[in-house]
């Protein structure tokens, strides 16, 4: 009798370490972090025009964002860190909030002179808002008077920084007029050129041995 409650205890046993094996009954532990569904997304554009947050999920994460504009900038791309060392080629739904970094690249605009066969400058290409550098361009018997935007010279360029778009520009001439000195004796011509309406500054009294100097006169005997 004893063996046969020993045998009967032992199966008893085994039936139990069996149920407490079964996969079926047993309770997997709870994962303490839900997934994130989806995202808000700010933007930071660095003086570039502003955008309003986005939000995106799993099924919108391969959609192009939003693209800002900077006057005289080019836009490089949006970048997961302030410093622009990391592009956001991809965001993952990895926080409830990111905010992305607008990267910049200066643009360049070229000035081009119409001289009108007056002398020649070469094209000038400037990054935006550098000082702006123009030759003084010489024309012999006129006066250089400025810059202007049309060749009806109603409209003064006076930019000295590059804006944010190609130029064309035409220089204004005023004619001088040519007042020569001869009849120097051994010495050259003496030419000199003045605009009109301007005072003239008397020349040097020139000297010649054994004679005196009588003045200036206009070639018409005046």
């Amino acid at each position: 009798m004893k063996s046969f409650l020993k045998v009967l205890f032992f199966f008893i046993f085994l039936y139990a370490l069996s149920g407490c094996n079964d996969p079926s009954e047993q309770t997997l532990p709870s994962d303490p972090t839900p997934p994130i569904e989806q995202v808000i997304v700010y933007f930071e554009s660095n003086g570039g025009t502003p955008i309003f947050p986005v939000t995106i999920t799993e099924s919108t994460l391969t959609q192009d964002l939003p693209l800002p504009t900077k006057e005289g900038h080019a836009f490089i791309g949006w970048f997961l860190d302030s410093s622009l060392t990391t592009p956001s080629s991809q965001i993952l739904l990895m926080s409830e909030t990111i905010t992305l970094y607008a990267k910049w690249e200066i643009k360049s605009y070229q000035i081009t002179f119409e001289m009108g066969g007056n002398g020649h400058l070469d094209p000038l290409i400037i990054p935006f808002g550098s000082i702006i550098d123009i030759e003084t361009p010489v024309y012999p018997g006129f006066s250089f008077e400025g810059w202007f935007y049309d060749q009806d010279f109603l409209l003064p360029f006076e930019e000295t920084t590059m804006p944010a778009l190609n130029l064309t520009l035409y220089p204004r001439w005023q004619y001088l007029f040519q007042m020569r000195l001869t009849n120097l004796g051994d010495l050259e011509d003496v030419i000199s050129y003045h605009k009109p309406g301007t005072p003239l500054v008397e020349p040097e009294i020139p000297v010649r041995d054994h004679l005196i100097f009588m003045g200036w006169y206009d070639g018409f005997g005046a």
